[in-house]
């Protein structure tokens, strides 16, 4: 799930009710949602479905290279899974990602992504009622994604560039995303607060205002 491509809670549910149909295990790749970016801990937590139904269905995640999942077989028996990547674990690297959980439940942060994303999402859409050539505002918590269009409702990549490169002048780093480059990522880190939500958005405003 990416912020230029999120589905709607119909169809991931009716996703989740085909697998259970015929007993399929549904993957989640949260390598970009998880891990509180969407205001959650786990980004399938918003649209109603479950990591784990009747004891067959998964959730991938993947920490320091990891892949985990659950499936539970005829006899009744629960086989585990694992699978080791490129950054394979090693003992530093699982020390990083449990000191990192504890960092995230303890200071809040999925938290503070759901109520500092509600702020910029707020912040976006007032701008986007000002100027037409925002399409779309979309996206959780801090993942989120501003379209970009022309006068015909049409891709406006030329418009992402001039905004990302007006906001880079003002030390706001954004990048592109979308089929045509036509939408911007603001995605900024988990520990943002309210005021530089709204320097953010001042930035942006002006630079979307300068089209």
């Amino acid at each position: 799930m990416k912020a230029d491509t999120w589905p709607s809670q119909r169809w991931l549910q009716e996703v989740r009710a085909i697998c259970d149909e015929h007993g399929i295990m549904l993957i989640l790749d949260e390598i970009q949602t998880g891990v509180g970016r969407t205001g959650a801990m786990w980004g399938f937590e918003h649209f109603g479905v479950t990591r784990h139904h009747d004891g067959r269905q998964g959730h991938r995640f993947r920490t320091a290279g990891q892949r985990g999942g659950r499936q539970q077989g005829d006899d009744g028996q629960v086989a585990s899974r694992r699978h080791g990547g490129t950054y394979g674990a090693n003992a530093v690297g699982t020390a990083a990602a449990a000191e990192t959980l504890r960092v995230m439940r303890d200071e809040r942060l999925p938290e503070n992504a759901a109520a500092i994303g509600s702020v910029l999402s707020q912040g976006l859409r007032a701008i986007q009622a000002k100027y037409p050539v925002i399409g779309e505002v979309r996206g959780l918590g801090l993942m989120l994604a501003v379209e970009f269009v022309d006068s015909q409702g049409d891709p406006n990549p030329g418009a992402v560039s001039k905004v990302i490169a007006s906001c880079l002048a003002e030390n706001v780093l954004l990048i592109n995303c979308g089929t045509y480059d036509q939408a911007i990522r603001v995605i900024p880190p988990l520990v943002i607060d309210e005021q530089q939500a709204n320097e953010f958005l001042a930035v942006f405003e002006n630079a979307v205002a300068a089209l």
